[in-house]
């Protein structure tokens, strides 16, 4: 439970083994490189190597996306927030990669999406010419008949909605043109005319173009065709049916391909690795003849690894600093922890020689969710769903953690459930099951308080909760400031603070109902409030060191807060603050209650009530569990970041990344479960 302790290592590495070098760090997969480009000119990977990568990835994505749209797939609702992502052996990940046959792959699958394109294209302007001249289909003619006519013009026009009689309303197209109209027959509905046969002597083409643009006329692409219509359509079905059957064909070879795409991802990951690391030499810094390299380590790792490379690479220089300044931030926590390590990276790392506080918000972080969404039902629901999500999905580690986390959430709501006698509200009650149920009985025996008829003792013990975790967090604090040796601030800014609380809530208990705690404890606590008020005041009276008037109005101010980081009015602020437990921890139970009472309106109906009401019950607890259980998160998170991490907590870490290889498309796991 701690930042972990890193060593800064130092190479000088010849220049004609800079790129060996370079792979060797990558694949020991340890190294946090730091950026020295800026002590020199930088070194720049291998320019055609970076493109042909870079093009790879492209080509990769283009795959992807290409059969994202041949064959979409649905994507279930838990998928927005856990993207699905094929799963990979690290036995598999070595075979795939020694292979790479990814170009062979690319320009086959591209070559059969292309061909499958061009039919499509082919069927759909097959399909409008079909369309066209389904009009024409009662006519007897041919069309090579039309083209070998010299002394007359025939044309094939679209009505685009136009009768016979708009056209004849231009009286010199009624006089030298022969139009007839090409109408659809439809049975349902009325006859619609489609097109227009019109012919005319050749020698007038140019008086009659101008009629036809004046009626907004276009011509049918006929001219290419030279048997009949019904003809011509009876070989577009044929074509039409030969291509369908092709696209068919490129389609089933697509989907003998996709089987394969879960390598593509893995295959874009390799390229992307690729690019990590020839632009790790970027980090570099170099002169004529060698390349300056730096990079973090643990230190538990160090003297092996600086063995091994000097081994290696007999030519190069190594140095070791064991107490670099400002490294990046390594969390190492125990694996029942970790899972709590997401909290503390919502807020921001802890800056480098912070006490690392994951275990500590871990476990308020639990405390308070159960405070807020105290139910057993809910709690043992809760811890269900996490359980099977954690088993479905083991591949994935980060979900793991998240579910991990809330488990022992859930663990902690069913734990003050069952003490405050809550279980889906009032559900364990003889209104909703026999009185002999045994889980009347198991209700009763396990609970110690109900919540709605002592609301003044829930409080009191909440603002008890807000007193401690103040202590708490203001302790840390004067940990971290032991640890840096700023005694003096850890005495009088801390100390004085610890001492200070806890008494003073038992004097303000005693004010409140006299003879609630023992004479002897509150006489030892009003002492202790008077020495730690006197530590307070001399804390704000060091300030000034010259002017004594001054020392004596900041020693007062300190008491108030003004001049210090803590103070009466944030105390009272901060743990009046914690009544929203209460708040939450009443409303998930009383709202639970509502829905059980409108369900249970239902038990009277005949035959069916019982099932009405069970269906009512499960519907509505299930809207308040999911209702419920956002408040219960966001709440406990801001206490813990707003009323305890601004007592002791300083962010501004730098994350830990090594220079490895990384999967960001697949899950790669030691043996894929099929």
């Amino acid at each position: 439970m701690a930042i972990q302790k890193l060593h800064l290592l130092r190479f000088v590495v010849p220049k004609n083994q800079v790129s060996q070098f370079r792979n060797t760090l990558y694949e020991k997969g340890l190294f946090h490189l730091r950026d020295v480009s800026s002590l020199s000119q930088s070194l720049l990977p291998n320019h055609d190597e970076v493109s042909q990568i870079e093009s790879d990835i492209r080509k990769a994505s283009e795959i992807i996306s290409l059969f994202d749209t041949f064959q979409p797939e649905k994507k279930a609702f838990i998928e927005n927030f856990i993207p699905k992502k094929p799963i990979f052996s690290k036995n598999e990940v070595s075979s795939i990669q020694e292979k790479q046959q990814f170009q062979e792959f690319y320009q086959e699958v591209m070559s059969i999406w292309s061909q499958r394109l061009s039919s499509l294209e082919l069927i759909e302007h097959m399909r409008v010419l079909y369309q066209q001249l389904i009009p024409f289909s009662s006519f007897s003619f041919s069309f090579s008949d039309f083209q070998q006519m010299q002394r007359t013009k025939v044309l094939f026009l679209q009505a685009d909605g136009r009768k016979l009689e708009d056209l004849e309303q231009f009286e010199f197209l009624r006089k030298n043109a022969v139009i007839v109209p090409a109408v659809n027959v439809n049975h349902h509905k009325k006859e619609k005319t489609h097109g227009f046969i019109v012919a005319y002597p050749s020698f007038q083409q140019e008086e009659i173009q101008v009629y036809l643009n004046r009626a907004g006329l276009k011509e049918f692409p006929f001219q290419t065709l030279i048997h009949s219509p019904r003809q011509e359509i009876l070989n577009l079905e044929q074509k039409i049916q030969k291509h369908l059957d092709d696209v068919a064909k490129w389609e089933r070879v697509l989907l003998d391909y996709k089987e394969q795409l879960s390598t593509i991802y893995l295959w874009k990951d390799f390229s992307i690795n690729k690019i990590i690391r020839a632009n790790g030499m970027k980090r570099f810094a170099q002169t004529n003849s060698v390349a300056y390299i730096e990079g973090y380590i643990p230190s538990e790792q160090s003297l092996d690894v600086e063995k091994s490379l000097e081994h290696e690479y007999p030519m190069i220089y190594i140095e070791v600093e064991k107490t670099p300044n400002n490294p990046p931030v390594k969390l190492k926590n125990h694996p029942f922890i970790q899972p709590f390590e997401f909290l503390v990276r919502m807020y921001g790392l802890p800056r480098f020689g912070m006490i690392d506080p994951t275990a500590l918000v871990g476990l308020v972080f639990i405390v308070l969710f159960g405070i807020a969404f105290a139910d057993g039902l809910y709690g043992i629901s809760m811890m269900a769903i996490c359980a099977y999500s954690m088993k479905k999905y083991w591949f994935d580690k980060d979900t793991v953690s998240f579910f991990k986390m809330f488990f022992w959430a859930g663990f902690f709501a069913f734990l003050f459930g069952a003490l405050t006698e809550s279980w889906a509200g009032d559900l364990f009650t003889p209104s909703y099951l026999p009185e002999s149920s045994v889980f009347i009985k198991l209700k009763d025996f396990v609970g110690v308080m109900n919540p709605s008829q002592s609301f003044i003792a829930l409080m009191v013990g909440v603002i008890y909760v807000g007193a401690f975790l103040q202590c708490t967090a203001i302790f840390m604090s004067f940990l971290q400031r032991c640890k840096e040796r700023q005694y003096a601030e850890a005495i009088f800014n801390n100390l004085s603070w610890i001492l200070f609380i806890p008494s003073a809530v038992i004097v303000a208990g005693q004010f409140l109902s006299p003879g609630y705690y023992p004479s002897m404890l509150v006489f030892i606590s009003q002492q202790v409030c008077i020495v730690a008020l006197v530590l307070i005041f001399i804390g704000g009276f060091l300030q000034s060191k010259n002017n004594i008037f001054k020392g004596i109005v900041k020693g007062f101010l300190n008491m108030y807060g003004i001049k210090s980081s803590y103070g009466a009015a944030t105390l009272l602020g901060d743990v009046l603050s914690y009544l929203r437990l209460a708040a939450l921890m009443i409303a998930t139970s009383s709202m639970a209650m509502s829905f059980n009472l409108i369900a249970g309106m239902f038990k009277s109906i005949p035959v069916v009530g019982i099932v009405v009401m069970a269906i009512m019950i499960l519907f509505l607890n299930v809207f308040n569990f999911l209702l419920n259980i956002i408040g219960s998160f966001v709440h406990p998170v801001r206490l813990l970041f707003y009323e305890m991490f601004g007592r002791f907590y300083e962010d501004g870490g730098i994350e830990y990344h090594t220079y490895s290889q990384k999967f960001t498309n697949v899950f790669v796991v030691k043996e894929a479960k099929r």
